[in-house]
């Protein structure tokens, strides 16, 4: 696939900025209660044809360093050193590997190297759906008298939105 073509596409993609419906009370429930949910129509048929394009190039593009890490931790560095192309790693994982084993591959934080997967990952009408699932505001403020606290992650500070209603009450707050 053409990764330049995807790099072009991305000034042609649909934007993700509109905002969504608001979600019924009983989905909201059921939400709570179940801890999950299916929020239909969140985006066009043509929205995800435009954006699954986009993906797969990036995918595409990175398939090589995704079958590098499968190699090297299922036959350890020697093997990894014997992979230096896409042809390669796909023989050698032949050889030496049941392909019911082995599991799918994948690929790490794309929304950070590539701008295109970046807008489809924090579309802000994906986010106002989290929000709304979660009664948390995407500014960390009150919304629907519960309130929403910034959870100190692993980065100093910049970790995610967290309910103060979502944590265990058995456990003690963090610090």
């Amino acid at each position: 696939m053409d990764w330049a073509w995807s790099l072009a596409a991305q000034r042609s993609l649909p934007s993700l900025e509109t905002p969504y419906p608001p979600i019924p009370t009983t989905q909201l429930l059921a939400w709570e209660r179940e801890g999950h949910t299916l929020t239909r129509s969140l985006c066009t048929s043509e929205e995800l044809k435009d954006y699954a394009k986009v993906v797969r190039a990036a995918f595409e593009r990175e398939k090589l360093a995704a079958f590098r890490q499968k190699v090297r931790v299922l036959l350890g560095p020697e093997a990894f050193q014997d992979c230096q192309t896409l042809e390669e790693c796909e023989e050698v994982m032949e050889e030496y590997v049941d392909p019911d084993a082995v599991p799918f591959l994948q690929t790490f934080n794309g929304w950070r190297q590539f701008q295109d997967v970046r807008r489809l990952a924090l579309a802000k009408r994906f986010a106002r759906v989290a929000a709304e699932l979660l009664n948390v505001s995407l500014e960390g403020g009150r919304e629907g008298g519960r309130e929403g606290r910034r959870d100190k992650g692993r980065e100093g500070g910049r970790g995610c939105l967290r309910a103060s209603w979502a944590f265990d009450t058995r456990l003690p707050p963090r610090r």
